[in-house]
């Protein structure tokens, strides 16, 4: 799978790449952070959202509890203009 582009500074979420996009995002490693390697995980920070989160540097991406998957996480910040 191709790198997921996080933030509008061009920040990737790198996947091994036999993923297929249609995985679940789980709380264990969802992937490498592209800037310090740090190990990404999802987090719930809300009723309404989740976190995407790099123990490392502290990036945290935020995005609905209702995306689920790598596809609709890629959409997701496509459609709201983070990258």
């Amino acid at each position: 799978m191709n790198p997921i582009i996080l933030n509008k500074e061009g920040e990737e979420l790198m996947t091994q790449d036999e993923i297929p996009e249609e995985s679940k995002l789980t709380a264990f490693s969802a992937g490498r952070h592209s800037v310090c390697n740090g190990t990404m995980r999802v987090i719930g920070v809300s009723r309404t959202h989740k976190a995407l989160v790099c123990p490392e540097c502290c990036l945290r991406i935020l995005f609905p509890q209702d995306v689920g998957t790598f596809r609709e996480l890629r959409a997701y910040l496509l459609e709201t203009d983070a990258s």
